[in-house]
């Protein structure tokens, strides 16, 4: 007996590519998607009918009751490239697809709509119309029952798909874009250099979207900068905690070294000095958790810290591979990003980080690293960068 109940439908992509390691890929997707389903329902369940995910009631004699709601969410969940709530019909035939179809139009269809298409894709080849008669036959079907909708199969108003697998078959429309990209967890776990800026949480949302795990290192400098620049991490860190499982930050105290610094050191080469120290402090901290990288929001160019030899004066202090997923956007594309992931309205709180502190007019642009290094030998910093680090607070990030 064919029977029929709301469900949301899943699209991966990438994944599908990964052969041998698919049903790896597979089961971390599965688990990102459990987790973000419990917070948005948890009377719903996720089910893996082939190629897909299926979120069902846990009670089958219900419905969802937003499912416009789920599958929003469930889009920003790395790995899914679409989303949308179907109309699921079990051990479907012509009859029941067609009457599913035309249920479908009507529950969708708005005033508005002038024209209409229905698709057909048929996984079963055992069921006994092919894919271009069952479009026929619903789309008949829908103009006969609905009226007034004629048919455009380049622009429709009112777009209707029909899917037709092995014992199921779901009646969809457009549905939402998922982000796409990899489950996060899937490729290891990195340390992020997080400042309260723009750039840096965008990178750590692009380092999560090919699958990689972060933590979140920062450098704060009281009594230079107040409280409110610690709130603002914690809360860009909150808005990057929604994509995994658990999210630390460790906060460290960058004025004794700044100081040092800035006591016995050129003016023009204080930026490349603290950020060495960053690195170096980044570095051992990330061996002492076993993060397989670095990520930085650095830009090429974008300031004077960030020209190719000055990121290279920096980046040297570092054994692990250094990320930086921004490093050839420009600015207005950093800034369109970070207001689709929801970073922007607090990265531009005007509460100062450590990185405009004691910032020289003219910053050196060409910097050397045999320089720098004649300039640390001076300043001694081993030891508070030690102590900067084994004084770090460490927060665990709840989304």
């Amino acid at each position: 007996m064919t029977q029929t109940a709301s469900g949301v439908l899943i699209r991966y992509g990438e994944v599908f590519l990964k052969k041998g390691r698919k049903q790896y890929f597979l089961d971390v997707l599965a688990g990102q998607l459990e987790r973000a389903l419990f917070r948005v329902d948890p009377t719903l369940k996720l089910t893996r009918p082939y190629g897909r995910y299926l979120i069902v009631p846990k009670d089958e004699s219900a419905r969802i009751q937003d499912p416009q709601a789920v599958a929003e969410a469930l889009s920003r969940v790395f790995g899914a490239v679409w989303a949308g709530p179907v109309e699921i019909v079990r051990d479907p035939t012509p009859s029941s697809l067609e009457k599913a179809t035309i249920a479908y139009a009507k529950v969708h269809r708005k005033r508005s709509h002038r024209t209409f298409k229905v698709t057909t894709k048929r996984a079963d080849k055992n069921f006994p119309l092919t894919s271009v008669e069952c479009g026929r036959k619903f789309g008949s079907a829908v103009w006969e029952e609905l009226g007034g909708l004629d048919v455009d199969l380049d622009n429709p108003d009112l777009e209707i798909r029909v899917e037709i697998r092995t014992g199921i078959a779901f009646v969809f429309g457009a549905g939402v874009r998922g982000v796409g990209g990899l489950p996060v967890g899937s490729n290891g776990r990195a340390l992020l250099l997080l400042s309260g800026g723009i750039d840096s949480p965008v990178a750590g949302w692009l380092t999560q979207k090919r699958g990689v795990a972060v933590d979140a290192l920062t450098f704060l400098s009281p009594p230079y900068t107040g409280p409110q620049a610690r709130e603002k991490v914690e809360a860009l860190a909150r808005i990057l905690a929604r994509s995994q499982k658990r999210f630390r930050l460790w906060v460290v105290e960058l004025t004794p070294i700044q100081e040092q610094c800035k006591n016995e050191a050129p003016g023009n080469q204080l930026v490349l000095l603290y950020r060495r120290s960053m690195f170096r402090i980044a570095e051992k901290l990330a061996e002492q958790q076993g993060h397989l990288a670095l990520v930085t929001g650095d830009n090429l160019g974008q300031v004077a810290s960030q020209t190719l030899p000055n990121l290279h004066c920096t980046g040297s202090v570092a054994e692990r591979p250094v990320l930086r997923p921004l490093l050839t956007y420009d600015k207005y594309e950093t800034i369109a990003l970070a207001r689709e992931i929801g970073t922007y309205d607090t990265s531009i709180l005007p509460y100062e980080d450590c990185c405009s502190l004691f910032v020289p007019l003219h910053p050196e642009l060409t910097g050397s690293v045999s320089v720098l290094e004649k300039h640390e030998q001076g300043l001694q910093l081993d030891e508070l960068e030690s102590s900067a680090l084994e004084n770090a607070d460490v927060v665990s990030i709840a989304p």
